[in-house]
């Protein structure tokens, strides 16, 4: 007896994948391949392949963490590895609810958040995410 199981929708790809990060909260550098071709000033092509200098994070598939283009938004900006904890996300959502108005007046700026989900609008060296005001013009909501 043959059994197929017929679904209506494609399965979601499930697979994380690789990413080399350089840099801090708000100036990094993320690679999708591991080997990357320099210019030399003489026009020359140089392969090279990233080193120690360079963070391995594993993220989803394509960056798409969740449904939400906003929350979306921020965790590929921050570079947030795949197996995050998803508690994460309704105290992100609480943090740009309640701050919408620094995000989005006048004088605009960023979010820091630290690992006990304090916010602050200064740069720290204990902020392990940042919410910057520029996703909330460059997200298009539904």
């Amino acid at each position: 007896m043959t059994v197929k199981i017929l679904r209506d929708k494609p399965i979601e790809e499930t697979v994380p994948m690789e990413v080399f990060v350089l840099g801090d909260l708000e100036n990094k550098k993320v690679f999708i391949d591991q080997n990357i071709m320099l210019t030399d000033k003489n026009g020359s092509q140089i392969p090279i392949k990233l080193s120690e200098h360079f963070k391995m994070v594993k993220v989803p598939y394509n960056f798409k963490y969740v449904k939400d283009p906003i929350l979306n938004s921020i965790l590929e900006y921050n570079v947030v590895p795949y197996n995050y904890d998803r508690q994460w996300n309704n105290k992100i959502l609480k943090i740009v609810k309640h701050n919408q108005h620094v995000l989005t007046g006048d004088k605009s700026q960023n979010i820091y958040v630290n690992k006990f989900f304090n916010i602050s609008f200064e740069k720290s060296s204990k902020a392990i995410l940042v919410i910057p005001y520029s996703i909330f013009n460059s997200v298009k909501t539904p």
